[in-house]
């Protein structure tokens, strides 16, 4: 199969808006059989769009993922239309023309573009789309495995390894949708009341120092409990989750303040530089100035102001 590549784009989306969100696409070759077995990652790209538009364009992938981060979106082929709000996810296999539609101004959402058999017994099991409810305990994971897939480079496919990794980072992605889908009863009244504290502590106050005997003893519960339900119910540890959050908020600092690096790493909990500047290209696979150099100018204006 030959490398992804849209064709016949068409549509009201400003051709600076279109420039910035091709940027931001990335089409992988396919290295193996289209039918061994593996889910197989054609291309993927984040989209920001300020406005109401639309496009409408051919590409040669059988199967799309969707996730909405912000905004209303609608997806037609040539037999279906699915409308995905913020935090809503779908799996849809597409035919013919595709039409997405930007329905509510802003939008920003996660795209990939695949291949796979598993991918039909998978769509036989997910409603299309599927909601993600905040207090979902498996947001966290949700969020850190497409992380992974967005911060993928075209030279990752040098490494045979990665046909599996990636593979693996899919369907752990497919599979928690299909669970929760199943069982959606995974939520706030499943999870300690201490833990909900813990998680609401590093969402709202994640400058702080935090340790885990002093967690230990602010809720009379051992730190090695701590960290196993933590990690149970949110998918990582508590110092992974803290680490995350941090470089999240740093991500937005960096593109909305003229703050340095040693300022925003400050700000977020982190005061070594070194240690920031490394626990950033850890999560991020670039360096805090990179990523500021870097970032198209709509991800700046559209998702963190």
């Amino acid at each position: 199969m030959e490398q992804l590549q849209h064709h016949g784009i068409t549509g009201t989306v400003p051709k600076h808006v279109l420039s910035d969100n091709m940027k931001n696409f990335t089409a992988f070759p396919l290295s193996s059989p289209a039918d061994d077995g593996f889910i197989h990652l054609l291309g993927k790209g984040i989209c920001s769009f300020p406005n109401n538009c639309s496009m409408t364009f051919r590409i040669n992938a059988p199967y799309h993922f969707f996730y909405v981060y912000e905004g209303t979106l609608s997806v037609t082929d040539e037999h279906h239309t699915c409308r995905l709000a913020d935090r809503h996810a779908a799996l849809l296999p597409i035919s013919g023309p595709l039409t997405i539609e930007i329905l509510k101004g802003r939008c920003h959402y996660f795209h990939m573009y695949i291949s796979g058999l598993a991918l039909l017994q998978f769509h036989t099991l997910l409603p299309s789309p599927l909601a993600y409810p905040t207090e979902s305990s498996s947001m966290f994971t949700l969020f850190h495995t497409m992380e992974h897939l967005q911060n993928l480079q075209k030279d990752t496919f040098n490494d045979p390894l990665s046909v599996c990794r990636i593979s693996m980072w899919i369907t752990n992605i497919l599979t928690e949708m299909a669970v929760y889908s199943g069982h959606p009863a995974t939520r706030r009244d499943t999870i300690p009341d201490y833990l909900w504290e813990i998680h609401h502590l590093f969402d709202t106050q994640y400058g702080e120092n935090y340790s885990l005997d002093e967690l230990e003893n602010t809720y009379s519960v051992s730190k090695y409990r701590i960290c196993r339900e933590f990690s149970k119910y949110y998918g990582a540890s508590p110092v992974q989750y803290l680490n995350h959050k941090r470089i999240e908020e740093a991500k937005k600092l960096l593109l909305t303040t003229n703050d340095t690096i040693h300022e925003i790493g400050s700000k977020v909990g982190i005061h070594n530089t070194n240690h920031f500047i490394n626990l950033f290209k850890r999560e991020t696979g670039a360096t805090p100035l990179a990523f500021k150099q870097d970032a198209p100018v709509s991800i700046s204006e559209l998702h963190y102001l």
